[in-house]
C-alpha cells in the first residue's frame, strides 16, 4: 500500500517528500498493474507539470486519445507542444482503431451494441463516424 501513501504525498507533501514519492511512483507506473494515467492526473493536479509530461512521454504508446482529449484534469497540459506531440501519436492510433471498426461494420461484424457508445464518444471528441479525422 506504499503506492497509496505516495499518491497522497504527491498531492499534499512537502516539496522534498513530493519529489521522493514521485520518483518511486514513476518507477511503478510501467508495471502492468499500475496506471500512468492516474499518476499523470495527480501530478498535474499537484502542479508538477514537467514531471507529468515526463510520465506522459514515457507512456505515450499506451495513453488513449479519448482520455487525453476529454479528461478534465489534463486541461493545464493541453495546448503545450509536448502534449500536442503525444496527442497526435494517440490520435493516429485512434484513427487506426476507427478504420478497423469501419471494416468490421462493412463486413457486418461490428456489434450493434457498440454503435451508440461509439457515436457518443465521437460526439464528445467532435468527430463524426466515417470522418474521424475531421
Amino acid at each position: 500500500y506504499r503506492e497509496s501513501a505516495d499518491l497522497l504525498t504527491v498531492a499534499v507533501g512537502t516539496r522534498q517528500e513530493r519529489e521522493q514519492a514521485t520518483s518511486r511512483l514513476m518507477r511503478l507506473y510501467a508495471k502492468p498493474a499500475w496506471s500512468a494515467q492516474l499518476l499523470i492526473m495527480i501530478l498535474t493536479r499537484s502542479g508538477e507539470i514537467g514531471t507529468a509530461f515526463e510520465v506522459m512521454e514515457n507512456a505515450a504508446n499506451t495513453l488513449p486519445y479519448d482520455w487525453l482529449m476529454l479528461c478534465p484534469d489534463l486541461g493545464p497540459l493541453r495546448g503545450e507542444e509536448r502534449f500536442d506531440r503525444i496527442a497526435s501519436k494517440a490520435h493516429a492510433q485512434f484513427e487506426r482503431m476507427l478504420t478497423l471498426f469501419e471494416e468490421a461494420r462493412a463486413r457486418g461484424e461490428f456489434p450493434e451494441a457498440l454503435e451508440r457508445p461509439l457515436a457518443l464518444l465521437l460526439a464528445d471528441l467532435r468527430m463524426s463516424p466515417g470522418k474521424a479525422g475531421d
